[in-house]
């Protein structure tokens, strides 16, 4: 089992969480689960849970991604070539809600 874990890079205990450009953190107040082989019941490997404050900085992490995802990709321009400008949002009377407006 170890050389199929070492080609695939996990470790004996790996970390639990991946802040993005920052790489996988160890939750020092995170608890260990272990994986078990079921035929053998013997100890495949190990992750250190995260904590909800690390959940936090993740999810942090994640929507300043998509925030500088979003400003710098060809998002709009995607949406715009799919959607029509009705689908867009755009022309919608002022002070109607979407679902209410005629066009």
């Amino acid at each position: 089992m170890k050389p199929l874990l070492d080609s695939l890079g996990i470790q004996a205990v790996n970390p639990g969480a991946c802040v993005g450009p920052e790489g996988w953190t160890t939750d020092k107040g995170g608890r260990e689960l272990i994986s078990y082989n079921p035929t053998t019941n013997e100890p495949i490997a190990s992750v250190i849970q995260a904590t909800p404050a690390v959940y936090e900085k993740v999810v942090g992490a994640a929507q300043e991604a998509f925030k500088s995802w979003r400003a710098h990709s060809h998002f709009h321009a995607c949406r715009n070539r799919v959607m029509k400008p009705k689908e867009r949002g755009e022309n919608w009377p002022i002070g109607r809600s979407f679902s209410n407006a005629r066009l």
